[in-house]
């Protein structure tokens, strides 16, 4: 009596029901970036209720602990609270929600090459897990987090373009105080002063640790395509 194949396991189940792991990586991740998303719009602004176009809203200045924001380690890692309206550094200001489609269509993508990986692939799938967490994380703020109308975004110096808007914005809070040439225009314009580095919150940081880990596992993981090149056995020199 021949045996009965065994049915493909399902997308879903090959992507939830195999990779539990994966996921308990990405609910940290997400758990930790939201908590610590409210407790810096609650600990770093000051609210002030005040009326806008006819409607009450509460104010957030984030411009109260200055340009450097409250140290965390002095000289390396401040809070500074920000809202950002586009992608990653900023781009595309005032696209939330175009930029929140996008998550959507580049996490679907991944989900489908994280039911794909073995689950033997492990140092692989923490680093989707450090992505899928963080996007979508991002992707909560996109969708729900109605800008709280932050006068001045970056410092007391630059308001903020968005100011009085009805719309959604990622807060962001983690601050680097020094100056990173390479991220700024020196290059271009001798005469421009190196910028910080954008400010960004637990979510790009996981974001930014996955990928670096995928560019690790591509350098370092032999290609399978490639079979080494097997030694030829010795031949013989006829004896006379």
């Amino acid at each position: 009596m021949s045996e009965t194949p065994e049915k493909p396991s399902s997308l879903f189940q090959r992507l939830v029901g195999t990779k539990v792991r994966f996921w308990v990586v990405v609910l940290v991740l997400l758990a930790a970036d939201l908590a610590s998303k409210e407790w810096a719009e609650s600990a770093l602004t000051v609210k002030t209720p005040f009326i806008h176009a006819g409607v009450s809203r509460i104010e957030h200045d984030s411009g109260r602990h200055g340009e450097e924001g409250v140290e965390f380690i002095p000289g390396a890692l401040h809070f500074k609270y920000a809202e950002n309206y586009g992608a990653a550094f900023s781009i595309g200001s005032d696209g939330s929600i175009p930029f929140a489609i996008l998550s959507i269509g580049v996490l679907g993508i991944l989900f489908y090459i994280v039911a794909g990986t073995p689950r033997e692939r492990w140092f692989t799938l923490l680093c989707y897990a450090l992505i899928t967490g963080g996007a979508l994380g991002n992707l909560h703020d996109r969708l729900f987090h109605k800008t709280a109308d932050v006068r001045f975004a970056f410092g007391p110096d630059e308001p903020n373009p968005n100011y009085g808007k009805e719309t959604t914005a990622v807060r962001d809070f983690l601050y680097w105080p020094f100056d990173i040439p390479v991220y700024s225009t020196v290059a271009l314009d001798p005469g421009q002063p190196p910028r910080k580095f954008p400010i960004f919150n637990v979510a790009d940081s996981g974001i930014t640790g996955g990928v670096i880990g995928l560019i690790i596992v591509a350098i370092f993981t032999p290609d399978p395509r490639k079979k080494p090149k097997e030694t030829l056995p010795a031949t013989g020199v006829a004896a006379s």
